[in-house]
């Protein structure tokens, strides 16, 4: 009997340290899954590229825009004015300040007449109205239903567009009261297209035109020649005109209008990164000069160069409007070339379960499935990016789910 519980001990005791020495060499270890962004980007030096129809002072004098800059503006517009001589800054403050408010109106009352000439716009805004009030009764909103209750009933008489006129004709009149003081003659200037106001006039307006940036090589690049760029004026408020006055000599390019519709960005980049890139890749584009934003392009050239060249100019076509890129012309960018988003994991976590790819999640002790497609691999790092690969909500990875790691 001692002898068959010593051979018990023995074996017990082996296969403890079988299981710790096993332990010890292949721990079951796990990571959390957290997702990231990877990017294929190349850097580059870049010029923005635009269709623009500069504008010249038909005169030595005062030049005063109030319109704002960045703003959209239509054909035959009058964008700004050029007066003979010196004129008082506290009354173009003033005019300022009555223009931008006859801006904004104008375009509330165009929005209004049309929308009351539309019966369909006004039956969709009834029933948005009647949605607003539900939400509005359901939380009690007292002074918000009093406000949409104003609104049918302005809709229904029309009140608020011949409100809005009446007051528009008085600044208009007020507006006419303004310039009466201002004796000295005046030179208007007017849009003849339509598209996006600046008075950003850097002198690459007739160098950088779409045209030369389809046909630009390496060479033409560099010898782009540096222009006196006129500082970008500050941002103001949307429903703000920005009131800008500065001394200028006729002749002098004061203020452009740029179409909005289509831009450029021509860029250098060294060819040996251009490795499975071509005409009609659709691109992400980012611009230091605008820290956050980010736009769409179309790579539509590359540039045909003397072999042994080891630069390359491309150039983007973007149809997106993009707040602030017209009033730039050089800024250094980041061409995203491809983009994955998702879960990373080593790649040896990976496992394959009935022909689908997964990996095993430690769920309170328990090790559950969860199936995933790889859409990224890493080979010299060992990682794989991963995204969930079914419909069923309990097999789906999850942020911080615990990933069992296994051996590599």
């Amino acid at each position: 009997m001692k002898k068959l519980v010593t051979i018990i001990a023995i074996a017990s005791a082996a296969a403890l340290v079988y299981y710790c020495v096993r332990y010890i060499q292949s721990p079951v270890s796990t990571m959390a899954a957290y997702s990231v962004v990877h990017e294929q980007v190349i850097n580059a030096d870049a010029y923005i590229v635009r269709d623009e129809t500069v504008y010249n002072a038909p005169t030595g004098g005062t030049f005063y825009s109030y319109t704002r800059e960045g703003a959209r503006v239509g054909k035959d517009r009058t964008l700004c004015t050029v007066y003979e001589g010196a004129v008082s800054e506290d009354i173009l403050q003033e005019l300022g300040t009555v223009n931008a408010k006859i801006s904004e109106l104008s375009t509330t009352v165009v929005d209004e007449s049309v929308f009351m000439l539309d019966g369909g716009s006004t039956q969709s805004r009834l029933v948005q109205i009647e949605s607003e009030i539900e939400k509005a009764a359901a939380q009690n909103d007292v002074a918000k239903i009093s406000q949409y209750k104003k609104e049918i009933n302005s809709i229904a008489s029309g009140e608020s567009v011949q409100s809005n006129s009446q007051t528009l004709e008085q600044l208009q009149a007020q507006k006419n009261e303004i310039e009466s003081q201002i004796t000295i003659p005046r030179h208007d200037i007017v849009s003849s297209v339509s598209g996006i106001y600046s008075v950003v006039v850097d002198g690459y307006e007739g160098i950088l035109t779409p045209e030369a940036a389809k046909t630009m090589n390496v060479e033409n690049f560099a010898k782009i020649a540096p222009q006196a760029e006129t500082p970008t004026p500050e941002a103001t408020p949307e429903t703000e005109e920005q009131t800008s006055t500065q001394t200028v000599s006729g002749g002098d390019g004061v203020c452009k209008v740029i179409d909005n519709h289509e831009w450029f960005v021509m860029a250098l980049v060294d060819r040996e990164q251009l490795e499975g890139i071509e005409v009609g890749q659709t691109v992400g584009l980012r611009f230091g000069k605008l820290p956050g934003e980010e736009t769409t392009a179309e790579l539509i050239s590359i540039s045909n160069d003397p072999q042994g060249q080891t630069k390359a100019v491309l150039v983007f076509s973007c149809k997106s409007y993009l707040e602030g890129v017209f009033s730039i012309r050089t800024s250094d960018i980041e061409i995203i070339t491809e983009s994955y988003e998702g879960f990373s994991v080593p790649i040896h976590a990976i496992r394959v379960v009935d022909g689908q790819n997964g990996v095993m999640v430690n769920n309170s002790g328990r090790e559950v499935f969860k199936p995933c497609e790889i859409i990224y691999t890493d080979e010299e790092k060992g990682t794989a990016i991963i995204q969930p690969d079914t419909d069923d909500q309990n097999k789906t990875l999850q942020e911080l789910d615990m990933i069992i790691i296994g051996e590599k």
